[in-house]
């Protein structure tokens, strides 16, 4: 080997990068980028693990605005249940009206036809008659009138009177609106019954209610009877039968050598 080329690789050893170096710059945990990265992290906080299974709690704004859509819903349902009650009413209220005007025009047309039956059937009448027809027609309508009035007097004083006794009397306010349907229902058959009369009705009808059902016969259970205990009995007996059995036997054989 010639002197130059010795030369030549001990500058190529030297050009080489040392190792150690390297090594050194390159630490892991254990150098100073490890450490650093060790101590931005922070001991105490959830893993990502952690954090995910942890419930996320409702802050307060959400919480109100929940009550407020439920108060909201709340109101909108009362106010549609109250807007169909009053369209049910204003429903009611126009069948009544019409109920009412068509039996204003059925008794007006009534009022006509019988109008056009009289001026026809007086037309064919001589002026006496005519005359004596328009007189009862007028003593036919005062009748009417003082009918009218009397009724109206006499039903003021019944229901004044059993009013006053309402006041005094639970049986007659337990019982007043029943009284009045009844005697509605009376009136419209072409009865007048006064409300004492109908009160002593509907008492006695409550009285035969109660009757029945207090005389239908109510289920009863029997009781257990206890058996009585054959302890003594049974102790008692038996020396009784043995001694029975052996006097039977005693007297046969007594009888034995009797000719009979």
């Amino acid at each position: 080997m010639m002197p130059g080329d010795d030369e030549d690789d001990l500058e190529q050893l030297e050009d080489l990068p040392n190792e150690d170096e390297e090594d050194e710059g390159n630490e892991g945990p254990g150098g100073e980028g490890g450490q650093e990265s060790f101590e931005d992290e922070d001991p105490d906080a959830p893993g990502p693990d952690e954090a995910e299974d942890e419930p996320q709690r409702p802050n307060r704004v959400e919480v109100q605005s929940s009550q407020q859509r439920r108060s909201q819903t709340r109101w909108q349902a009362r106010e549609k249940e109250l807007a169909e009650t009053r369209r049910r009413a204003e429903e009611a209220e126009a069948r009544a009206a019409q109920l009412a005007a068509q039996q204003q025009r059925e008794q007006a047309q009534r009022q006509h036809a019988q109008l056009a039956e009289r001026e026809q059937r007086r037309a064919a009448m001589t002026p006496e008659e005519r005359t004596s027809d328009e007189l009862q027609e007028i003593r036919a309508q005062m009748n009417f009138q003082r009918d009218m009035d009397a009724f109206y007097r006499n039903d003021s004083a019944d229901k004044a009177q059993y009013d006053a006794k309402a006041t005094v009397n639970k049986v007659y306010k337990r019982h007043q609106a029943t009284v009045e349907k009844k005697l509605q229902h009376a009136r419209n058959n072409g009865w007048n019954i006064p409300r004492e009369q109908i009160l002593a009705n509907v008492i006695g009808e409550e009285a035969l209610k109660m009757a029945e059902q207090s005389s239908k016969p109510t289920p009863t259970r029997r009781k257990p009877v206890s058996k009585p205990s054959n302890s003594r009995s049974d102790g008692a007996s038996t020396p009784g039968r043995r001694s029975s059995s052996s006097d039977k036997e005693a007297l046969k054989k007594r009888l034995e050598n009797i000719p009979l």
